[in-house]
């Protein structure tokens, strides 16, 4: 499974601010998502995290 910067994340459970999909901004040990409703509204999960909570990823390009 690759994520890329840019691409959309749909996870398993659903966040408190009804966001819908979260945009990847950052890759590495740490990953950066951030919201699509609001754009002040960034996560951060570790890695391994991440991958057990992904339900979909969507290409960014």
């Amino acid at each position: 499974m690759t994520i890329n910067v840019g691409d959309k994340i749909y996870l398993k459970k659903s966040h408190p601010s009804k966001t819908i999909y979260w945009t990847v901004l950052r890759v590495g040990t740490i990953y950066k998502l951030q919201s699509n409703l609001e754009s002040n509204l960034i996560v951060e999960f570790k890695k391994e995290n991440l991958i057990k909570n992904i339900k979909r990823i969507e290409s960014g390009d």
